[in-house]
């Protein structure tokens, strides 16, 4: 299954699925939405899948965006279909604190 990002309102919503296949792409595509903008909300509620890949590519789009001074925000924690994904990572996008970072 493929992937397709909408804006919606300021939110992107993502339909489909995020794997390894795909995860570098779609890391690069929200780097891009960052560098046009100061803040970006993701909504992953409405994916059918993600794997370990993804939960890792968008951990580090939440690094880079601390490290530009962007916000970046993900909606979605609780879409069962990707629990596994968190599990298997033991990363938290949903709780990520900003202000460690910048200690």
């Amino acid at each position: 299954m493929s992937l397709n990002i909408y804006e919606n309102e300021g939110v992107f919503e993502l339909h489909g699925k995020v794997s390894s296949y795909n995860a570098e792409q779609v890391k690069k595509y929200f780097e891009i939405m960052l560098k046009m903008k100061s803040r970006v909300i993701i909504n992953l509620t409405l994916l059918d899948n993600m794997d370990v890949s993804g939960v890792y590519a968008f951990y580090e789009l939440l690094l880079h965006a601390t490290a530009e001074g962007k916000y970046l925000t993900f909606k979605g924690a609780n879409n069962p279909s990707l629990q596994v994904a968190f599990l298997n990572s033991g990363c938290n996008l949903f709780e990520f604190n900003y202000f460690q970072l910048s200690a």
